[in-house]
């Protein structure tokens, strides 16, 4: 008995940091370990694994864009104008500019838009990696676009978001107003038992992802050619 009350005491007890020499060793031993299977790999794996190691590093320093494009179909069900409708809509402008794509709209009190820039150093990163745009220079004319209020429900079990920028329904481009919106939705539930739109399909986030893809193809072909 008195054994097993020793070892219960000794889990809980705190175990003692490890010294400077033992966690030199461990760090070498841990090298050591990866250079072993390192040594281990063909020169294909070695390159591959090296091409992995820059997408991933590439990955943290260059982010997505905070809205990412979504396709649902969604029920027949309900009042548009509702507040309880599964989804609500909002009138915003697009400032026309790439920048637009890592800024989060955040739906304040009131129906209040606004707009939260991204500061991670890797938005700069992805902007200017062909040097035709600045943060505050602009890709096209400002112009409305609809955004989503709220959501619940279906719609969000199927990822859309506040702050989604709906572009399409029923596999149209829609570039109408909040309330014309409501009113194409009304009117396909007449006939239809589901509608479908898409989110976040808009030029900023298109041309924020060709231009981390740009960067990427560039490492990649970099290593390749090795």
């Amino acid at each position: 008995m008195r054994g097993d009350i020793n070892a219960s005491l000794d889990i809980l007890r705190p175990k003692p940091k490890p010294t400077v020499h033992q966690r030199q060793y461990q760090y070498g031993r841990s090298a050591a370990v990866g250079r072993a299977l390192a040594m281990g790999m063909t020169a294909a794996e070695r390159k591959e694994r090296k091409i992995k190691s820059k997408i991933e590093t590439y990955q943290k320093t260059h982010p997505l864009p905070v809205r990412m494009p979504n396709f649902v179909t969604l029920p027949n069900a309900g009042d548009p104008w509702a507040r309880g409708y599964l989804i609500t809509f909002l009138d915003d402008e697009w400032d026309g500019t790439v920048a637009d794509a890592f800024a989060r709209v955040v739906i304040g009190r009131n129906n209040r838009l606004l707009k939260k820039p991204i500061t991670h150093a890797g938005v700069s990163h992805v902007l200017n990696a062909e040097k035709p745009y600045r943060h505050h220079e602009t890709m096209a004319k400002p112009k409305n676009r609809i955004v989503i209020a709220t959501v619940k429900g279906l719609a969000a079990k199927q990822g859309i978001q506040k702050g989604d920028v709906v572009t399409h329904l029923n596999g149209e481009l829609f570039e109408g107003d909040a309330e014309a919106l409501r009113v194409a939705i009304d009117r396909t539930s007449r006939n239809e038992d589901t509608f479908s739109i898409i989110v976040n399909a808009e030029a900023s986030t298109a041309e924020a992802l060709r231009l981390r893809g740009t960067i990427l193809q560039d490492i990649a072909q970099s290593e390749t050619f090795k």
